[in-house]
């Protein structure tokens, strides 16, 4: 494009200015998520981190809790570690700046691959605002996809050199480049058709192209077969390869070619329209697909299609981007939807087009009228950066409401609660309002904290909805005199009635189950342990294959010194969860106290027998050796459960929890050195536990009443 609206010229105080302004705007845009704090996968990278720093073979190591096979990634938040600790606020930081870099640099790349200087500038500030691939920057855990894009934009640069040049030292750093691409993401491959599209676009003859990248492609394939040798198990990578494996596609008719065929132009047309209808404005929930995004597809496809056909210069090359850099995520997408980290190398081709768009545009009015182009393309693209900075800040409070989820799941269910609050006080209309509502409910039951308030206020705003509907019945049933009860319990009656007719019947009984459950859990806190047995009792009927229920039941009736209907339970278990080691310790635990010490012990050993076994077929499951060594110290076995603990800590030493009950056996044990030692293991892992500080205080209490050695 030779005629462009603005004179530009290509000289470092134009970058100079540029860089200050992709500066000013990431601040702007993403200041406020230094505050932030951790989602999910985010604590599995930092234990990683630290197990990693204690023994960097464990780098290789297919075990670990976030083992991605994604090197480069895991390379940079080790390091970062490294230098400033676990902190959340740094890793944010660090994922916002690759982001601000991946912008500046792109645009860089549009200008090299032919683009006028001015599309190339706005395209990398679309880039760095887009609104489709946002929440990729919020994600501490999605550092590998800016670090992605960074490593093809070098590669792509080294290959435009070598090509202009043919000679060696570029085609060399091209090829390490590329194969940076695959250790940072394995999408990151794409550079490979890339280079070879954009070579045949510029007119070189393709068997000399191929002379020089098929190499590349077997070496790529090596570099990407080891890759996946050292990924876990739980990536997202592997879940899409497993579900669309030939196996799996001849074990089910629903799975057949011509289904996956199908369903895969469906995911290309809702990720082509996503690129559109969330590119700088909020007009849906992210987290969901709107029916009328396949629609905008359409069109988006039809369009990316003709510029590849005719060639269009420089969109063509850009058309060919986005879809290269959808093709391996549409497998992924069938798996999981979380799709806005899949958009963020195809936002990279969607924002230059818009850019390229805008130009002639402005370009068309301009020659209609002197200056009207020029005013109207200014006029648009602050429209568009005030719309996105809306949009960015609407959309931190999924962000924060994904923290919330996460350390609801953790020790640290209070903040999770107050991350919910606020997320619903502040973003109610980008979040799925009724899941919030309901999770933020059922967390406050589980945590024991107040939570009639919030519930009248959800079911005010949604009284349809069949869970929080649920919750009020639930409520009515157990908290009002007689009257109160009998109404609650007709309404969840009916509720059951309309999830019949509805086809919702399964979800219900599941659902009523937890609520039952969590009441009782709100119960057993607020030491009313008579409702709380009724709560887990109704829960149990509704579901009577939940041993967390059967557990919560014997613990209520141990704890209030019912032992014998405990002990009654004992052929239930038996029966029914021989395997399950929680159930076999209570069992063993009641009969105890009722004095059957022989058929205590009997069933005790039966528990040690099904922990040993867990922990021989699952030897980084800390909660096994947790539950092996309890039950050993019940049977005052206390050297047998610190020889446990002990076992388990060199095998996992980055898991807090152990340390902090190896600390507490030892003060049990009198052995306050080692106690102390322990503890402060535990408290390096977990800085921030009070619980680990207060016993860390109590032991050297202890410590210094011991009589000096002189």
């Amino acid at each position: 494009m030779s005629e462009t609206l603005f004179q530009l010229r290509n000289e470092s105080r134009t970058w100079l200015v540029y860089t200050c302004i992709i500066c000013l705007l990431t601040i702007a845009f993403f200041g406020s998520l230094k505050d932030h704090l951790l989602g999910v996968d985010d604590a599995d990278t930092f234990r990683n981190n630290i197990a990693i720093n204690q023994d960097f073979s464990f780098f290789f190591s297919p075990e670990k809790e976030a083992a991605s096979g994604r090197l480069v990634d895991e390379l940079i938040m080790w390091l970062t570690y490294c230098i400033w600790g676990n902190d959340p606020a740094v890793f944010h930081v660090l994922i916002v700046v690759c982001h601000a870099l991946a912008s500046l640099f792109l645009s860089w790349l549009f200008y090299q691959l032919g683009s006028s200087l001015e599309v190339s500038l706005l395209g990398g500030i679309l880039f760095l605002v887009n609104i489709a691939h946002v929440q990729t920057v919020h994600w501490i855990s999605a550092l590998e996809y800016p670090l992605a894009l960074l490593a093809v934009v070098l590669a792509m640069h080294f290959h435009t050199r070598f090509v202009a040049e043919r000679r060696p030292l570029p085609l060399a750093a091209f090829y390490l480049a590329a194969i940076l691409c695959v250790l940072t993401h394995p999408v990151a491959a794409i550079v490979w058709p890339l280079s070879l599209y954009w070579a045949w676009i510029r007119g070189f003859g393709l068997k000399a192209t191929l002379g020089y990248l098929m190499p590349l492609m077997l070496l790529l394939s090596l570099v990407l077969l080891f890759t996946l040798s050292i990924s876990g198990t739980n990536t997202t990578t592997r879940m899409a390869m497993d579900a669309y494996s030939w196996r799996q596609l001849g074990a089910h008719d629903s799975a057949s070619p011509f289904s996956l065929l199908q369903n895969t132009g469906q995911v290309l047309l809702w990720l082509l329209g996503r690129l559109v209808s969330a590119a700088h404005w909020y007009p849906s929930l992210l987290h969901q697909q709107a029916p009328w995004e396949s629609w905008v597809g359409i069109p988006v496809l039809v369009g990316l299609v003709v510029l590849l056909l005719k060639n269009i210069h420089p969109a063509s090359m850009w058309a060919g981007w986005i879809l290269l850099s959808l093709a391996p995520f549409l497998p992924a997408t069938l798996v999981h939807a979380g799709i806005a980290r899949y958009l963020y190398l195809a936002t990279a081709g969607s924002c230059f087009i818009i850019a390229w768009m805008l130009s002639i545009l402005g370009l068309w009015l301009e020659r209609r009228r002197a200056y009207v182009g020029r005013c109207a393309y200014g006029v648009v693209v602050l429209a568009v950066l005030v719309s996105s900075y809306a949009a960015q800040k609407r959309a931190e409070f999924i962000n924060i409401y994904d923290s919330g989820r996460y350390y609801l799941s953790t020790s640290e269910a209070e903040l999770g609660i107050q991350l919910l609050e606020r997320a619903i006080a502040g973003g109610g209309d980008v979040l799925p309002l009724n899941d919030a509502y309901f999770s933020l409910i059922d967390a406050k039951l589980r945590h024991g904290s107040e939570y009639l308030p919030i519930l009248h206020r959800a079911f005010a705003e949604m009284p349809d909805d069949l869970r929080i509907s649920l919750l009020m019945a639930v409520e009515q049933y157990f908290n009002g005199d007689e009257q109160r009860k009998q109404a609650g319990e007709q309404k969840i009656r009916r509720l059951g009635l309309y999830a019949a007719d509805t086809d919702q019947l399964t979800g219900f009984f599941h659902t009523t189950a937890i609520v039952y459950q969590h009441y009782g859990i709100w119960f057993s806190k607020h030491h009313d342990y008579d409702k709380a047995l009724a709560a887990f009792r109704l829960s149990f009927q509704s579901s009577p294959e939940s041993t967390i229920t059967l557990r919560e039941i014997m613990r209520t009736l141990i704890y209030t010194k019912r032992y014998a209907e405990a002990a009654a339970l004992t052929p239930k278990v038996l029966q029914s969860f021989p395997e399950n080691q929680d159930l076999l310790y209570l069992s063993a635990l009641s009969l105890k106290k009722m004095g059957e010490i022989d058929q205590a012990l009997e069933i005790g050993r039966r528990a040690q027998l099904v922990l040993t076994q867990a922990i021989g077929k699952d030897p980084n499951n800390a909660r096994s050796y947790l539950q092996l060594a309890h039950i050993w110290h019940d049977m005052d076995q206390n050297a047998k459960a610190i020889e446990i603990l002990e076992k388990a800590i060199v095998r996992l030493p980055a898991v807090a929890n152990l340390h902090l009950k190896l600390g507490n056996l030892y003060h049990r044990s009198g052995q306050f050195e080692r106690a102390d030692q322990a503890y402060e293991n535990a408290l390096r892992l977990e800085p921030e536990n009070g619980d680990i500080r207060s016993k860390l205080i109590i032991n050297r209490r202890q410590l210094s009443r011991l009589p000096q050695i002189e």
